[in-house]
């Protein structure tokens, strides 16, 4: 298994890549050696348990939560390096490549020695980020096309990602959703005596969080000031933009800034909100989203990956439209009860996710092959 984010480095992919392998380790008949990544700049060889070794490689890593090109490119190296040692010393039926790249390159590369699936994760997909545009249209997709050809299955997150990912290749994909741990995020009842809204992700141009800023302020100019707060979680490059743009509409009072915080503090932040917003302009299904609804937040998105969670926990907003997110929220302000149905709708929906499921529906993909 080949996956350079793995907790704490990355975001979505080290997550859910960590909850996989503690299913994966209740599974007797199979055993996993992962490639990844150290946050302490060496190599590190842990024994996550009895069937699944953690090989992390050094990266030199800057910032625990944003990759530069070129610590991909350090661990490109090293990865491939460590891959065929191990394929010389051991046995494996199959390489699961976490990403169509760097990790799918050498799932393709090592193909006549070992058959590959790929798990497209979302910015991999050519056209989902805008930050990579260029990079997609003079290298990613090309190398997309023949790595995802070649490959013996790729699955995707979500719908959405299966329209985007059919635009770079017409091929079959299998939808797997990512799970949620619900005995981590959970409802409890909360004394609402404001409105409290929520963005947990990377701060970038795709995210769209600017608009849930803009949303606030529209909505101060309507409601007494004390109604509703929105808490940023996160940090990227538009974070000082951000900020900034905060301060400029006078919102410093009612838009708080958390940016990035340890993994195991954000249940108890979920739990203190009532609504979770993602504006992005494109989106996988990122965990960010199950883990709002799990804990019990009503939950409004754009048409992306994540609107697949809708189904009578919140509501569908239009792209970069600000004041529609305003409506959006409006609704819930002035009819609390809409508010406790859908949160309470959100928290059922979660409970037909969890993460054994994910891993069922991968071991029956690697039986498959195999």
């Amino acid at each position: 298994m080949l996956n350079y984010e793995y907790p704490p480095l990355g975001g979505g992919a080290g997550n859910a890549c960590y909850h996989m392998l503690k299913e994966y380790a209740l599974v007797p008949d199979i055993s996993i050696d992962l490639i990844t990544s150290s946050a302490n700049n060496r190599l590190e060889i842990e024994q996550f348990s009895d069937n699944i070794q953690i090989y992390k490689v050094r990266v030199n890593k800057k910032n625990l939560h944003h990759w530069k090109m070129s610590e991909i490119l350090v661990w490109s190296v090293a990865a491939f390096l460590l891959m065929n040692r191990l394929m010389r010393k051991n046995h494996y039926d199959l390489c699961h490549c976490w990403f169509g790249w760097p990790s799918g390159i050498f799932g393709y590369i090592f193909r006549r020695r070992i058959p590959y699936i790929i798990a497209l994760r979302g910015s991999d997909i050519p056209g989902h980020n805008p930050r990579l545009r260029t990079l997609d249209l003079l290298l990613f997709t090309h190398i997309s096309k023949i790595v995802w050809k070649h490959a013996r299955r790729v699955t995707v997150l979500s719908k959405n990602s299966l329209r985007m990912a059919k635009h770079t290749l017409d091929r079959d994909y299998d939808i797997i959703y990512n799970g949620v741990d619900t005995g981590v995020f959970y409802p409890v009842d909360r004394n609402m005596r404001e409105l409290k809204i929520l963005f947990v992700g990377r701060l970038t141009e795709r995210k769209g969080v600017e608009h849930i800023i803009r949303a606030v302020a529209d909505l101060r100019g309507k409601y007494p000031e004390d109604a509703i707060r929105a808490t940023i979680v996160g940090s990227g490059n538009r974070e000082p933009e951000l900020r900034a743009l905060a301060q400029q509409l006078h919102l410093t009072d009612q838009v708080s800034f958390l940016g990035a915080i340890e993994h195991e503090k954000v249940p108890d932040i979920y739990r203190e909100h009532d609504i979770f917003i993602l504006p992005s302009v494109n989106e996988a299904l990122g965990n960010a989203a199950q883990e709002a609804i799990a804990s019990g937040l009503a939950l409004l998105t754009t048409d992306t990956g994540a609107a697949e969670l809708l189904d009578g926990n919140g509501f569908l907003i239009k792209k970069g439209d600000y004041a529609d997110i305003s409506e959006k929220v409006s609704v819930f302000l002035q009819n609390p009860d809409t508010l406790t149905r859908c949160k309470r709708r959100s928290s059922e929906i979660a409970r037909d996710m969890p993460w054994k499921s994910c891993v069922h529906s991968y071991v029956q993909l690697y039986e498959s092959i195999i």
